[in-house]
């Protein structure tokens, strides 16, 4: 937290970073000074990830140096995928994004249960299709 001229400014992991990009592209021109070439091909994404994660860790000496250190401090400790798409709050599981933000997952199951079936049709991973499979079963035997 700042303090400027009497205002207070909170930033966190959640903010919504509207003014700088926030992707790989944009962390290697700020940590490497140069253009990433042949972003998303997977050797060089893999090569720029380790050089901007060796930048950051020259740069900011309270930055853990273990991975499962890195991990902890930078993961949401409700975040409920590796996406964080969703977050338990109170032992509720909640949405993170999106027009159902703030609202429980197992109530969007009952009530718009189309929504989570769109969600199971997209890019999501693995783990965050999961957690909307096993809330729309939940549901189904709720209701069954």
């Amino acid at each position: 937290m700042r303090i400027f001229s009497g205002f207070r400014c909170e930033l966190s992991r959640s903010h919504p970073y509207h003014y700088e990009r926030r992707d790989l592209a944009a962390a290697v021109q700020f940590y490497l000074g140069h253009v990433h070439e042949n972003g998303h091909a997977a050797e060089s994404d893999v090569e720029a990830t380790a050089k901007v994660l060796a930048a950051m860790l020259d740069r900011y000496e309270d930055l853990p140096r273990l991975v499962s250190d890195l991990h902890d401090q930078f993961t949401d400790p409700g975040a409920v995928d590796l996406g964080e798409r969703f977050t338990r709050i109170e032992g509720e599981i909640r949405f993170r994004f999106g027009k159902y933000r703030g609202q429980p997952l197992d109530a969007v199951a009952r009530e718009s249960p189309d929504y989570l079936k769109w969600m199971l049709a997209q890019d999501f991973g693995s783990d965050t299709k999961r957690v909307v499979t096993d809330a729309l079963k939940r549901t189904a035997l709720c209701m069954a």
